[in-house]
C-alpha cells in the first residue's frame, strides 16, 4: 500500500500485525528433515524465515560413545 491508506487502520490487517514475530528475520538452520516444520511454525506467528539448512545429523563412528 502506498500513500495514504497506507496509514489507515484496517482490522483485517490488525491480524497480520499482531502476531507474536511480526517483523522479525530468522534464520532457521535446522537440518533439511527438520527445517520446513519450524519455518511453518515461524512464519505462523508472523517471522519471515531464511532457510538455510546447515546441521547434518549422522550415527557417531564409534558406536559406545
Amino acid at each position: 500500500m502506498i500513500g495514504e491508506v497506507a496509514g489507515v487502520e484496517d482490522p483485517g490487517l490488525s491480524f497480520f500485525n499482531s502476531r507474536p514475530l511480526f517483523g522479525r528475520c530468522i534464520i532457521n538452520t535446522r537440518s533439511r528433515q527438520q527445517v520446513s516444520v519450524l519455518t511453518q511454525k515461524l512464519e505462523t506467528l508472523g517471522a519471515v524465515v531464511l532457510e538455510a539448512p546447515t546441521l547434518e545429523i549422522v550415527r557417531p563412528v564409534d558406536d559406545a560413545v
